[in-house]
């Protein structure tokens, strides 16, 4: 029967199975002692819930059935009770535990709806599979006012290398709480008492290994990889990267306040904001463009029904000193002008950053930087607030556009779609030339979404070729800009060897005087300045600071302090 549960569920059940340990339960043992049975260190994490609901017959929710047997208990305590799982394997035998008549679901917390309020939601070792910023707002607009969020789970303790299995950090849990006008009713560390099932985990498996392979079909890699995990899980508990805790929270009374992530169906309230921060209209296409894939995220801030707050980053893959890794662009950040008074860490900007920074980045997180182009006045903000740290700026510099003759030996033709492979030749080229350097990748796919896709800006997206052997030596892309009444084309990005930028750099100044604009011009990082230097130039400030996330501890601002190979190209806005 078990051997239909999810890995690594079906070997956990197949193991208590063979070591004739009732299989009642599928979490940990909270143990009392190195020797306790398991079945008995289960039952003493049921006990620790149990211990702070409030008096039957209350209204209880718990997020993932297990085998069914708290929901029994508690429906035998005279509680009246509803849960869910998305595992089918769990639903059925859960209900084949429970008998018909129950209201358990075969589906996901996040698409669970009730029109009843509850007086406590129940979540043992299931808030680790679901992202916070859907399961605290979930849980708190399905909460009576006092009701209790009960979560006793595996947490993270220290910063997680890339790779890592992702669990939630107490910290945050507490912070996003307290956001969610949530107080921590009661908290215990139970690491050293939970630890012990990872041990008796791997003697048993150890001792049940061919007993196991010849009950579950196929599953040798399953148990390799298990055996694998267990270990780690050890060396993690030992090291306290890892650890367990019991967290109630209590929901207080207070503003209607709601933090979810952006859907379409909030297009219209995210454009009224955006209008107002920004003073400019956004277009669903542009919008769409930004956000609906999978590689952004948008979380919103609600207060008493209305969007007021806004936090957005873009996904962009990169290469960490010749390592390719993903790193996220932060952008459209927006609060409400009537909400702006309060730009301090209650406020929303810092609640929605500090929230959006401990979801995404840094070490444990799904990436491994984050990166954005703030303007002085919100960059001192935001460093004032203890969210960032400066580890480069951007500058501008200014080419004039005189009369200039053609190449003799190179030639400019647009980019076309039959261009991929070059694009992608010379990226490897260019990626190779800029290991010491963290640079977005510039392949033919991010070249076709960021320049030839773009719903409202045409780009002049260019080649320059050798004109007798046609060879490519370089692409770039330019943006026509009108300072001061002058046209003037702004060389927001490139792919080439770095050899070849003082050819991009001449060529563009051709294409520049031949179509009448007076200049060409740049923003580039710092750091990278000493690359242009072919031709001079006037340079100014455009009061743009790279900042770098300090929610995380790691990768550390001296990490990549100047470090940073950025353009406009780069941002979501030019």
């Amino acid at each position: 029967m078990y051997q239909t549960l999810s890995f690594p569920l079906n070997i956990y059940a197949t193991l208590l199975q063979l070591d004739n340990v009732p299989v009642k339960y599928l979490h940990f043992g909270i143990f009392q002692s190195a020797d306790e049975d398991v079945y008995t260190a289960q039952q003493h994490s049921t006990e620790k819930v149990l211990a702070h609901l409030p008096d039957s017959p209350a209204n209880i929710l718990e997020i993932g059935l297990g085998l069914g047997t708290l929901q029994k208990i508690l429906r035998k305590k005279g509680y009246q009770v509803q849960g869910m799982t998305p595992d089918k394997a769990q639903y059925d035998i859960a209900l084949n535990h429970i008998g018909e008549q129950v209201d358990i679901y075969h589906l996901r917390f996040e698409d669970f709806t009730s029109d009843t309020l509850f007086d406590a939601i129940i979540s043992q070792e299931s808030s680790q599979y679901i992202d916070i910023v859907e399961l605290l707002p979930k849980v708190n607009a399905l909460l009576k006012i006092g009701g209790r969020f009960i979560l006793i789970d595996e947490v993270s303790l220290q910063p997680q290398q890339a790779g890592a299995i992702p669990l939630h950090n107490p910290a945050h849990l507490r912070y996003f709480a307290q956001c969610m006008n949530f107080k921590v009713h009661f908290e215990e560390d139970l690491s050293l008492s939970a630890q012990y099932t990872m041990e008796y985990l791997q003697t048993k498996l150890e001792k049940y290994r061919d007993s196991i392979l010849s009950l579950i079909d196929n599953n040798e890699a399953q148990l390799q990889a298990l055996e694998k995990v267990t270990q780690h899980y050890i060396e993690s508990y030992r090291n306290q990267s890892y650890g367990y805790r019991l967290m109630v929270f209590t929901k207080k009374a207070g503003a209607q306040k709601h933090i979810q992530y952006i859907k379409p169906i909030h297009f219209p309230e995210f454009q009224s904001l955006f209008q107002c921060c920004f003073e400019q209209h956004i277009s669903s296409s542009l919008w769409q463009w930004k956000y609906q894939q999978n590689t952004a995220h948008s979380i919103g801030y609600w207060q008493n029904g209305q969007l007021i707050g806004h936090y957005g980053g873009f996904v962009r893959n990169i290469c960490y000193f010749g390592q390719e890794q993903q790193a996220i662009q932060v952008g459209d950040t927006m609060v409400a002008h009537k909400a702006r008074s309060n730009f301090t860490k209650n406020g929303i900007f810092h609640q929605l950053a500090r929230i959006f920074q401990h979801n995404f980045i840094g070490f444990g997180a799904p990436y491994l930087l984050g990166f954005g182009f703030p303007n002085a006045r919100v960059f001192v903000l935001a460093e004032k607030l203890g969210l960032y740290k400066e580890v480069g700026r951007m500058t501008r510099l200014l080419w004039s556009a005189k009369a200039m003759k053609p190449h003799l030996f190179y030639k400019i033709r647009p980019l076309t779609n039959d261009d991929q492979a070059v694009v992608d030749t010379l990226w490897q080229k260019m990626r190779k030339n800029s290991e010491g350097f963290i640079i977005g990748i510039r392949n033919w796919q991010r070249i076709q979404y960021r320049y030839l896709q773009h719903p409202e800006i045409s780009y002049e997206v260019l080649k320059i070729c050798h004109r007798i052997s046609n060879k490519p030596l370089a692409v770039f892309i330019l943006k026509k800009e009108i300072i001061g009444e002058k046209p003037h084309y702004h060389l927001i990005d490139f792919v080439c060897p770095l050899k070849e930028i003082p050819l991009v750099l001449r060529m563009a100044k051709y294409f520049s005087w031949k179509h009448n604009h007076s200049a060409l011009f740049t923003l580039i990082t710092e750091n990278i300045r000493y690359l242009f230097m072919a031709y001079p130039f006037i340079e100014t400030d455009p009061q743009i600071t790279i900042p770098h996330s300090i929610c995380s501890e790691k990768p550390t601002v001296s990490d990549v302090k100047n470090k940073w190979w950025l353009m406009a190209g780069d941002s979501d806005f030019m």
